[in-house]
């Protein structure tokens, strides 16, 4: 280390940016051993191997100057502070317990919009979605939607999307759940001897939940009240819920109960992929079943524009 007369020149060589500070000599006397840890860990930095392999004495935190501080005493002033790697190693972290806690599959992963197959039939529903997606806002949004159509047209694809996109914006509490699966849960959970089911009450709390392949056979009087507690749960909670099916309206409504149908209805917008006279079918279903709210029927995305 070169002497005390010296050390301004000594730090400014190797540290460039302290140049812009402009430290009077007897600052460096001050704060040597900052300056000689700011000095070790800039130097770590430049012979980065990786996060892995950091050699900061805080791995992926090395010592920075602190602009803010400096401003307001007016004398050198340090922090340590995530570098890149490290910002890069927590946004894995995060993406990937998202991944887990949203019950996504390798499958479902896969499934966003720019992988998604835009044809004349469909893409007013997917411009919908995506509007719903890119618009939509934690604990502000409380409508969801319900997506209608043959098997094959892209109704899971779409909500996996929506949730994909969603994760990529750090939304946390999303969850996205078979109904097969959450029934099945519920039948192992009272074989058991339990009383509740963690996945249900995952479902009615979730921020926003895909409640995915409700089908026909699901009208059994025990599905349908497990069902309806679970929208019911949703509806008073004003939590969206995106439901995909291959049911009509007036099958759903068969499955569901009129109410609980309705309160669905009442909280959602309905999309429909493929098929002109099941559009029409759904239009007069739906306005006989909506009540007044956001509850929108497909003929009014049919006047979307294409562009």
């Amino acid at each position: 280390m070169a002497g005390r007369e010296s050390l301004k020149k000594f730090f400014e060589e190797r540290l460039p940016e302290l140049k812009n500070w402009d430290f009077p000599e007897q600052a460096f006397a001050a704060y040597l051993s900052d300056f000689e840890m700011l000095l070790r860990d800039a130097q770590a930095c430049q012979a980065c191997q990786g996060r892995e392999q950091c050699k900061a004495l805080t791995p992926g935190h090395p010592l920075r100057l602190h602009e803010e501080g400096i401003k307001l005493y007016g004398e050198p002033a340090f922090a340590v502070a995530p570098c890149a790697r490290e910002l890069e190693r927590r946004q894995q972290q995060w993406l990937q317990a998202a991944i887990k806690s949203a019950r996504l599959r390798r499958s479902d992963l896969v499934q966003t919009f720019a992988t998604f197959r835009v044809t004349p039939q469909n893409r007013n529903v997917f411009r919908a979605c995506l509007a719903y997606a890119t618009q939509y806002r934690p604990q502000e949004t409380d409508y969801g939607l319900i997506l209608l159509g043959p098997v094959g047209t892209g109704k899971s694809h779409l909500a996996s999307a929506i949730l994909n996109h969603l994760r990529q914006r750090h939304v946390a509490g999303l969850l996205k759940v078979d109904v097969s699966e959450l029934l099945s849960e519920m039948r192992n959970t009272m074989a058991g001897g339990g009383g509740v089911s963690s996945l249900l009450e995952a479902a009615k709390s979730a921020e926003l939940l895909v409640l995915d392949d409700l089908g026909q056979e699901y009208q059994t009087e025990w599905a349908r009240s497990v069902l309806g507690e679970l929208i019911n749960a949703r509806y008073l909670d004003r939590r969206p819920l995106i439901v995909t099916t291959n049911l009509d309206l007036e099958a759903l409504t068969h499955i569901l109960t009129e109410r609980v149908a309705s309160r669905l209805l009442g909280m959602s917008k309905v999309l429909v992929l493929e098929g002109s006279d099941f559009r029409i079918r759904q239009h007069r279903i739906l306005q006989s079943l909506s009540p007044e709210g956001v509850g929108a029927s497909p003929d009014e995305y049919d006047a979307m524009p294409n562009n």
